[in-house]
C-alpha cells in the first residue's frame, strides 16, 4: 500500500511484516477529526474559515482528507527514502519536451498570481516544481493540461510545496484521476457518459434541447473534470467544491454540474447559442 508514494525504480522492497507496519502508521489526527471535517465540508466552510488564506483552516482540511502526515510518516519511518531528496531528484530530472509543456501552461493558470510567474528554472516556482515532479513520478501519463489548475488550487492554500504535491499524488492515485488524462481519456469518456445519464434523469429539458442541438457533451463538460471545476470558474465558488471534490471525487463535479444546469435551465432553453449562456468550456 502507498507504493505509489514512490517512482518505479525507488520504489522499496519490504518484507510483509514491514508493508503492514507501513500501512498503520499512527497519524496525529484522529478518525473523529475527518468525521468532523466532513460534516463542516459538506455544510460549506463558515465564511471565517476561508475569508482570508492566511488564517483559514482549509489547509488542515485538506491535509487531513489527503492524509499528508501519513504519507510523510511513511517516508520517513522505515521506508529509508528522503522524501525531500526524492521529491527535489524529480524536479530536476532533464526531460525537455515535458519541461516546455509544463511552462507554456503554467503561466496560464492563475495569471494573477506572481508566484506562478516566478522563472521555471528558478527553482522557486512551486507549481512548475510539482508538474515536473509528478510527470517523472508517473512516467505513463506525465503531464497533461488540466493538472496544471489542480495542482495550483492546491498551491493557494498549501504554501508548503512538497505537502501540495502529497495531495496532489493522493488526488491522482488514490482518487484514481490520473486515468482520466490516459491517451484514450477512457475513465474521462465513463464520466461524460454518467454526466449525461444525469441529466437525462434530472434536468431532462436541458438533456434534450443540448441533444436536439447536436451538442458535444465532452466538448462542453470535458474541462470541468481535468480541472475539477477550477478552470475560469470564481475562485470562491470553485475551492467551494474543490472541498467537495477531495471528499466525493467525480460525484461532487456532477452533482455541481446538474445543480448548475437546472439552476440555468430558463436561460438555456432561450439560447441556441451555448456560448450566449456562459456554459461552454475554454
Amino acid at each position: 500500500m502507498f507504493l505509489w508514494l514512490f517512482p518505479h525504480e525507488k520504489r522499496p522492497t519490504s518484507s510483509s511484516d514491514d508493508s503492514n507496519k507501513s500501512n498503520h502508521v499512527r497519524v496525529a489526527n484522529s478518525p473523529l477529526d475527518l468525521k468532523r471535517w466532513r460534516t463542516v465540508i459538506r455544510k460549506g466552510l463558515p465564511s471565517e474559515m476561508y475569508a482570508s488564506q492566511s488564517s483559514c483552516r482549509r489547509p488542515e482540511a485538506w491535509r487531513l482528507i489527503c492524509n499528508t502526515e501519513q504519507y510523510l510518516s511513511i517516508f520517513n519511518e522505515g521506508m529509508g527514502v528522503c522524501e525531500v531528496d526524492l521529491y527535489w531528484k524529480l524536479v530536476r530530472t532533464p526531460d525537455r519536451e515535458r519541461e516546455r509543456e509544463i511552462e507554456k501552461d503554467v503561466r496560464r493558470t492563475f495569471p494573477g498570481n506572481p508566484n506562478f510567474q516566478l522563472p521555471c528554472d528558478s527553482g522557486n516556482n512551486k507549481l512548475y516544481n510539482i508538474l515536473k515532479a509528478y510527470s517523472q513520478h508517473d512516467v505513463r501519463v506525465g503531464y497533461c493540461q488540466g493538472m496544471n489548475y489542480i495542482a495550483g488550487m492546491l498551491l493557494l492554500y498549501l504554501e508548503n510545496e512538497r505537502l501540495a504535491y502529497l495531495c496532489f499524488l493522493y488526488i491522482m492515485f488514490e482518487n484514481n484521476w490520473r486515468e482520466l488524462y490516459t491517451p484514450n481519456m477512457e475513465r474521462l469518456h465513463s464520466l461524460i457518459d454518467e454526466l449525461t445519464l444525469r441529466l437525462k434523469e434530472r434536468v431532462p429539458a436541458v438533456y434534450e434541447h443540448f441533444r436536439k442541438q447536436d451538442v458535444s457533451m465532452i466538448g462542453l463538460f470535458s474541462h470541468i473534470f481535468l480541472t475539477a471545476f477550477v478552470y475560469k470558474a470564481p475562485l470562491e465558488f470553485s475551492v467551494c467544491i474543490f472541498d467537495l471534490f477531495l471528499l466525493d471525487k467525480e460525484e461532487a463535479l456532477i452533482s455541481c454540474v446538474v445543480k448548475i444546469m437546472n439552476l440555468m435551465q430558463e436561460r438555456i432553453l432561450e439560447h441556441q447559442s451555448l456560448v450566449l449562456v456562459g456554459v461552454n468550456g475554454p
